[in-house]
């Protein structure tokens, strides 16, 4: 995958085991898969969840990582791909302390190219939380079109939060 002057899109590596486990601790960080127990002694699970996909999208999510240090500071990538309806649920995030600097439009841009490029698929989804708004921003300049608030709440640190539904159709 294409990377850029300073990060770097590649499959996660099992050295990035512990980097994603601030990542799910990491308050500031509202995804809320995201903030289940992680176990060190179980470090092969954290690369096996994220390589079973169908063989084509292999892998399915992208470790960001700095180009100097090789550091992982977030992800990116889609899940729940339907090659019936060509769709699939786009995700992203970044340790906090890496916010502000750009690096989460450039890793989203690079992987949402490749993946249109590279897979038959019309339509990209993207749930946000409503107050989220670095996140619309994000979605938004990445050509994502708000298609509607979702009525089923999810809990983000024992609050019940609501999402909208942001969608990017394919145009090529």
């Amino acid at each position: 995958m294409n990377n850029s002057k300073h990060i770097s899109i590649r499959p996660y590596q099992l050295k990035d085991a512990e980097q994603y486990a601030l990542a799910r601790i990491d308050p500031n960080i509202t995804i809320p898969y995201l903030h289940t127990i992680y176990e060190p002694s179980k470090k092969n699970d954290f690369i096996n969840s994220f390589s079973t996909c169908p063989e084509y999208i292999e892998p399915n999510a992208f470790a960001i990582a700095l180009n100097k240090s090789d550091l992982f500071i977030g992800a990116t990538g889609i899940h729940d791909y339907s090659s019936s309806n060509k769709k699939a649920n786009f995700f992203y995030y970044l340790i906090s302390e890496y916010w502000g600097k750009g690096i989460a439009y450039k890793a989203t841009s690079m992987v949402i190219k490749n993946i249109f490029n590279k897979i038959l698929i019309d339509q990209l989804d993207a749930k946000v939380l409503n107050s989220n708004e670095r996140s619309i921003k994000l979605l938004k300049k990445l050509g994502f079109k708000k298609l509607s608030g979702l009525n089923e709440p999810v809990t983000i640190n024992g609050k019940p939060e609501y999402q909208t539904l942001y969608v990017l159709l394919n145009n090529q």
